[in-house]
């Protein structure tokens, strides 16, 4: 069903960029796991190595699910474009920007 405004819709966002300095906001979603129902929401900086991005938020959260297999993870995807992580590779330089969506499955 469409949605239709019935005015203007202009009003400031609720998390405007300049209140995070230098850093990122970017979501995680793990897409097919009934544990992990929405995506999550990180606050991270920009020069972080994939490898601490990995071990410092995604491990950590995901290890929450009693069925998790770090290696199972698979079909990577920033902004639904796939992209293959790289250790040693900062976040900025694999294309992950303000509010991009990381996505994964297993």
């Amino acid at each position: 069903m469409a949605v239709r405004a019935l005015g203007t819709y202009d009003f400031p966002p609720k998390e405007p960029r300049e209140d995070f300095g230098t850093d990122l906001l970017i979501y995680t979603y793990f897409e097919g796991n009934s544990f992990f129902v929405a995506p999550s929401a990180w606050r991270v900086p920009p020069d972080m190595p994939w490898e601490a991005f990995r071990a410092e938020v995604l491990d950590p959260w995901l290890g929450a699910d009693p069925d998790f297999d770090p290696s199972a993870l698979t079909n990577w995807r920033i902004d639904d474009v796939p992209f293959e992580p790289k250790e040693d590779t900062t976040l900025d330089s694999l294309g992950i920007g303000w509010k991009s969506v990381i996505r994964f499955n297993h």
